[in-house]
């Protein structure tokens, strides 16, 4: 039988610590994990609750927004008293009385081809929330099939670079969507970046660093 782990406030736990697959050395696992969720509006409220209350360690919220009146029917951990609080600053004290345990990484920004690499690169895993006017950026995986199988990008179409032109014909591509190509190393998408916005899509880029940017383990 696995040891209760070494959290004080174990009891806390008790309940889902017994769910076959878990058990307390899963539960660690979740104090040890990294999580980003873009958006904390109507569909990141209760992501951001239930990974807070299921005890993940460290959670990353991103939002440029302050909590409006009009947001408090359907966004589930904004109150009242924090109607014009930037909503991540709104989230953070939120899950501090939810649960202490858990540390929160703010980024009171809007999530773009400048900032994505900074922002996205040390977490595990990226859940993405869109509710802003304006496109969200694609990320697309450009790398070839074995480091795909090996390890995934969170969030990430995978593609050949040869394709793009047939998604772009296909889906909802106006030009002032960001497209976010993530190579292994960065270089080869560096490269069709630079390419791209000259001969087709302007708003193209490239994730600094790569795969092996984005899908090292945290040190923390």
């Amino acid at each position: 039988m696995e040891q209760e782990h070494e959290l004080s406030n174990y009891k806390r736990y008790q309940r889902q610590a017994i769910i076959p697959g878990i058990g307390w050395s899963g539960q660690r696992r979740l104090r040890e994990a990294r999580v980003l969720v873009i958006g904390a509006g109507g569909l990141g409220s209760p992501i951001i609750l239930y990974l807070g209350a299921a005890g993940i360690g460290t959670i990353g919220i991103v939002d440029g927004d302050v909590v409006e009146e009009s947001n408090l029917n359907r966004q589930v951990i904004h109150m009242t008293d924090r109607i014009g609080d930037l909503k991540t600053t709104s989230a953070r004290v939120f899950l501090s009385n939810l649960n202490p345990d858990v540390h929160v990484d703010e980024h009171p920004v809007f999530l773009d081809p400048e900032n994505a690499e900074m922002i996205i690169g040390k977490n595990e895993a990226t859940i993405r929330e869109w509710q802003r006017i304006g496109p969200a950026p694609i990320l697309i995986d450009i790398r070839e099939i074995e480091p795909r199988k090996e390890e995934k990008i969170p969030g990430a179409l995978w593609m050949h670079i040869n394709q793009l032109d047939v998604f772009m014909q296909t889906h909802t591509v106006t030009e002032s969507t960001p497209i976010i190509l993530i190579c292994s190393l960065g270089i080869r998408s560096q490269l069709h970046a630079e390419a791209l916005r000259i001969t087709k899509h302007k708003n193209t880029y490239s994730m600094e660093g790569g795969a092996a940017c984005m899908l090292q383990p945290s040190m923390n």
